[in-house]
């Protein structure tokens, strides 16, 4: 047991990475490219898919769950 007072032990353990699936998509909406991302949070995956995807449209999946959508940039 830790010391009263202190924080509890946590171990150096990196968090376990989430798999999702990046769908990028033409503005017709026709598949361009399918890619695996792995992140610790939806937050951190939909950052990097914008990222990859480049202003491109992409759906975000997780398992059989559609985290989000992007409809492309638009100026």
């Amino acid at each position: 047991m830790p010391p009263a007072g202190s924080d509890p032990f946590t171990p150096d353990v990196p968090s376990p990475k989430l798999r999702y699936t990046l769908v990028i998509l033409s503005k017709a909406g026709n598949l361009l490219d399918m890619q695996t991302i792995f992140a610790e949070s939806d937050e951190e995956a939909i950052i990097m898919s914008k990222m990859i995807a480049g202003g491109k449209a992409f759906e975000l999946w997780l398992d059989y769950r559609r985290i989000t959508y992007f409809t492309g940039t638009t100026h």
